[in-house]
């Protein structure tokens, strides 16, 4: 059949790679990769953000950080987003009364993603994301409050 032959050969190509030694090199280099950009994104907002709770995954490529009950993650991540610094606002990932934390979406978190970026960007992102983040701390208590 003209029309499953090439989904039959690219199965077999993966199947191929996936059961030879080169595989195992490839899966090692890019854990090594992922664990570098990891720990390199670790260190800078242990440095940009000492106050924040850094979650450092075992695997995976997306670090969680938790803020201080009063900043605003889902706004740190609008602000960010203009500062041309993408991470994803912590609300879009719990589900109500059966997230992780229990309850109702918490608004203090976000989700940062060091897979595609180089070494120097995450530096200079999170250095960005620390900078947004001062500035958020230091506004008055009413000026906080969600409209």
């Amino acid at each position: 059949d003209l029309h499953s032959f090439p989904t039959r050969r690219s199965s077999d190509l993966h199947i191929e790679f996936c059961s030879s030694p080169a595989f195992i090199g490839h899966q090692n280099k890019v854990a090594q990769t992922y664990r570098e950009k990891r720990d390199r994104m670790v260190t800078a907002l242990k440095r940009e953000i000492p106050a924040a709770t850094v979650r450092v995954p075992e695997g995976g490529y997306c670090v969680w950080v938790e803020f201080p009950e009063h900043v605003d993650g889902d706004r740190l991540a609008a602000d960010a987003s203009a500062a041309s610094v993408n991470i994803f606002k912590g609300s879009l990932f719990f589900t109500g009364a059966s997230s992780l934390f229990g309850g109702a979406p918490r608004r203090n978190c976000i989700r940062l993603a060091y897979s595609f970026a180089m070494p120097e960007d995450i530096d200079e992102g999170v250095r960005r994301l620390g900078a947004l983040y001062k500035k958020t701390v230091d506004v008055p208590e009413a000026a906080r409050r969600p409209a």
